[in-house]
């Protein structure tokens, strides 16, 4: 399986770039752009799986959460991050930043295509 998508900023954050989710051996591989940014300007900012369109934003699964980022340190670049297989991710409609102390979305990156 193959998801891709673009990235844009949350709450007044910037995040830019686009996305690739992979199925790989053991879970999945998120592969950000080698245009991509994102200001991680929040005290606990987080990747984790959602859908940004239900309520309350974004629909999160607190296990979801499956890589922590290190607090007020900006990301660019091209990014490879192992994504642990998990029944949220069949539902998943985007990758989400989200800052887990705040609780609010920083980023997301909502899916625009996807391949078997």
């Amino acid at each position: 399986m193959i998801l891709q998508g673009e990235f844009s900023g949350r709450s007044g954050h910037e995040m830019t770039g686009r996305f690739t989710l992979r199925r790989v051996r053991g879970g999945y591989r998120l592969i950000t752009s080698n245009d991509f940014f994102f200001d991680a300007a929040a005290p606990a900012p987080a990747w984790a799986l959602g859908d940004p369109d239900q309520s309350p934003y974004p629909g999160l699964v607190a296990d979801s959460i499956w890589h922590k980022l290190e607090p007020f340190s900006p990301v660019s670049g091209i990014q490879y991050l192992r994504v642990p297989d998990h029944d949220c991710f069949r539902a998943a409609r985007a990758v989400i930043t989200w800052c887990t102390l705040t609780k609010i979305p920083l980023g997301e990156g909502r899916v625009t295509s996807a391949t078997a």
